[in-house]
């Protein structure tokens, strides 16, 4: 499966307001922070940060999850996060997300107000500042499974109800891939 977000070498400038913040970032949480240790179900799938996925299992260490399909809902929706908690390799060049047999943590989609969290946008997308939020649910010529949309292309989306655009796209690197921040206020 293709790469969600292409990347490149980090801006020397900021590119939004607090720094070049890259998929996965959550740069302003509040109150009780609800993110969960998580692990990839399926080993041929490399998710990565900032990406919506589908939580297929889930018990009192951590939740299983794997990339969105159609079976996507707001209730089994989560948001990978680059944190402490998770694993990351690092080349020149490149930031790889989770791989398939390391943990990583992730904010359910249903989870409390207060977060503020660094998405991958899928390509030709204009947020717009308080818009509604949907993610891709197949991976065809409509949508990208996994990435965020401002509407509902071609029925193949899942609104995240409760989130919204924090601010307008940006490109954190000088790779194609670009973001947007989501919040849950």
């Amino acid at each position: 499966m293709a790469r969600l977000f292409t990347y490149g070498k980090l801006n020397r400038h900021a590119t939004i307001a607090g720094g070049n913040h890259l998929p996965g970032t959550y740069y302003g949480a509040w109150g009780i922070q609800y993110a969960a240790g998580a692990y990839n179900t399926t080993p041929d799938n490399a998710i990565e940060f900032g990406e919506v996925v589908e939580i297929v299992q889930s018990n009192d260490k951590a939740y299983g999850v794997k990339r969105a399909t159609s079976a996507l809902t707001l209730a089994t929706a989560a948001i990978t996060l680059r944190d402490i908690v998770g694993v990351q390799t690092q080349t020149i060049g490149t930031v790889e997300g989770p791989g398939t047999s390391k943990a990583f943590s992730v904010i359910p989609a249903s989870a409390p107000t207060g977060w503020s969290v660094v998405v991958v946008l899928a390509a030709s997308q204009t947020p717009a500042v308080a818009g509604l939020v949907y993610v891709g649910t197949a991976t065809s010529v409509a949508t990208v499974a996994g990435a965020i949309y401002t509407t509902d292309v071609g029925t193949e989306c899942v609104a995240l109800t409760g989130w919204t655009f924090g601010g307008t796209k940006f490109t954190p690197t000088n790779g194609v891939g670009i973001c947007a921040v989501i919040t849950k206020l």
